[in-house]
């Protein structure tokens, strides 16, 4: 290893919480102290990762407030270092890690801000028009896949953050009460545009055994639901956009219409 990519190696290390060596890498000044000088790197990186986090988390930030979530915030840092070349991935943990720290409304927001953006920023999916659907014959209804929207996911809460993120964007102090049952919410986007919604009691059902089956009549049998109910809402999903393909008994995904 070249002594320059030691020294990064090493100076990165004491950023990241390992032995303090910056002293020894930098003089001696009249202005400051090396100690204090070395302080100024750790503090300044640490900060920078903060700041991130409050970019990538708004809501989250407004809910819980600036200081208990830039506190909130060091200790994530500390516990999750970023392990990316790109700091756009940062904070996957976050949700996870607040709720590890008892915040739980503050975990439900950064869960469901952390898959607005994973929607905004996933490769745009196709659309499925009633025509496809209408076309398929019962053997094909059994062995069907539906493929989701590259960014769609369902994001369980407990807490009403769909509402606090809405009061947030419309310039209200956004709040996120205890909600009287848990709820999913789905979420992904259609064009430019990200949608989410709560889904139904029957949505969860099957959406869970889709996740879980080889096929949709098999996902049909395991939510318990209804044929005719279960391709309702498989075509609501196609209108929706929240499906982008169907892939077939032994072919590829269908081409999106």
């Amino acid at each position: 290893m070249s002594g320059l990519r030691e020294l990064q190696r090493r100076f990165a290390a004491d950023l990241l919480g390992g032995a303090p060596v910056i002293e020894e890498m930098i003089d001696d000044a009249a202005r400051a102290p090396r100690p204090t000088m070395a302080g100024v790197y750790r503090h300044a990186y640490g900060g920078r990762l903060v700041d991130v986090l409050a970019a990538d988390f708004p809501v989250t930030l407004a809910l819980m407030g600036s200081a208990e979530f830039a506190a909130a915030a060091r200790g994530y840092v500390a516990r999750h270092p970023s392990r990316t070349p790109s700091i756009r991935w940062l904070g996957r943990h976050l949700a996870g890690d607040l709720r590890d720290q008892g915040a739980l409304a503050g975990a439900d927001m950064a869960g469901f801000e952390w898959a607005l953006g994973l929607a905004f920023d996933a490769a745009p999916g196709g659309t499925v028009a009633m025509e496809t659907l209408a076309a398929l014959t019962p053997g094909q209804w059994e062995g069907l896949v539906p493929v989701f929207q590259p960014g769609f996911s369902m994001v369980a809460v407990e807490h009403a953050v769909q509402d606090g993120w809405a009061a947030h964007q419309a310039g209200q102090a956004p709040a996120a009460p205890t909600l009287e049952a848990p709820v999913r919410l789905l979420v992904w986007r259609f064009d430019l545009d990200v949608r989410y919604r709560v889904a139904t009691a029957a949505e969860a059902a099957l959406l869970d055994a889709l996740g879980n089956a080889t096929g949709f009549g098999a996902a049909v049998g395991a939510s318990a639901l209804e044929p005719q109910a279960a391709i309702e809402l498989l075509a609501g999903w196609c209108l929706s956009g929240i499906v982008g393909a169907l892939r077939l008994p032994h072919e590829d995904a269908a081409p999106a219409k």
